[in-house]
């Protein structure tokens, strides 16, 4: 019982110690899971940026002005544009099926676009015409339309130069039809008008334009990617010192062998006549050094000489 209870008191202190251990292991691993909401927001940011730099067209409404005496005109303004890049616009128009619109013939639309600094983008005029629709082959079972659908194309490969400008749209005749027939003035009627700006991508956009989810999800998956292996490669060498440290405390430091210094000068072999002078040296010459009697002598000597003086 008492064996558990102490297992069970050192239970605390031994989780310490081992997430003391696990740590050096530990704090990466945390580093990557909390920089990973992070790599992908930023992945989609990038994804996003890819999106939204695919080229796109542009479409606004036209609301014409009539009554103030002059052609049906529009003032708009067209922002978010791509500076570089060049636009087909057209003025699509839906007018009434009525014979007053196809008695009027020809009619011109004016197109004039200009920047904020007074920079003259494009200044055209077309021609256009209302053709009545063709007639159904199936009598009595399709009726006529009432209103028709026609596009006026007026420019192409325009380049704006600028992320915003101001358009003025006109529609009709200057002479407003008063030199055809009896010379009354006529005004084309328009149920609905709209200016669209199609994009005519070059380049590396033209791939854009043609598949901007794929390559917007490829962006996104590409840098997440490559942030993550940035990621690993920062935190993996601080892993692989930590390992060879611990390595070195198990078994100890190693101790690089020395190396023979080249300082030392080589050791000369003697010859067989200097080692026997060298011996002949060392050993004690008897007559000049004498060599103390034992004291077991002594101790003779002396006994004898007692006993012949009894």
């Amino acid at each position: 019982m008492a064996s558990m209870l102490q297992y069970v008191a050192n239970i605390p202190q031994e989780t310490v110690r081992r997430l003391k251990a696990m740590s050096p292991k530990l704090v990466p691993i945390f580093i990557c899971l909390g920089a990973l909401p992070v790599l992908m927001l930023f992945s989609l940011v990038a994804g996003w940026t890819v999106w939204k730099n695919v080229p796109k067209g542009w479409s606004e409404p036209v609301y014409l002005q009539y009554g103030d005496g002059g052609l049906p005109y529009s003032e708009l303004e067209i922002a978010s544009l791509s500076t570089h890049q060049p636009y087909d616009i057209s003025l699509h128009l839906t007018v009434p099926a009525r014979d007053g619109n196809y008695a009027l013939g020809n009619f011109m639309v004016t197109l004039t676009a200009t920047t904020y600094w007074n920079t003259t983008v494009v200044d055209v005029r077309k021609p256009a015409v209302v053709v009545p629709p063709a007639p159904s082959f199936v009598p009595f079972v399709s009726r006529a339309p009432r209103l028709i659908g026609m596009a006026v194309p007026l420019a192409s490969s325009v380049v704006t130069g600028a992320a915003r400008i101001k358009v003025r749209v006109e529609i009709g005749r200057k002479d407003g039809w008063r030199t055809l027939g009896t010379g009354e003035g006529r005004e084309l009627s328009v149920f609905a008008a709209t200016l669209h700006g199609e994009v005519r991508p070059q380049g590396l956009r033209r791939i854009l334009a043609a598949f901007p989810l794929s390559l917007a999800i490829a962006a996104t998956v590409a840098f997440f990617l490559v942030s993550a292996l940035v990621l690993i490669g920062f935190l993996l060498p601080s892993l692989v010192e930590q390992d060879s440290a611990r390595e070195e405390e198990e078994t100890g430091p190693t101790v690089p062998p020395e190396e023979p210094s080249s300082s030392l000068a080589p050791v000369r072999r003697r010859s067989s006549r200097q080692e026997e002078s060298a011996d002949e040296e060392s050993e004690p010459n008897p007559h000049i050094y004498p060599t103390p009697e034992p004291d077991i002598r002594r101790r003779a000597r002396r006994r004898s000489s007692l006993l012949l003086k009894d």
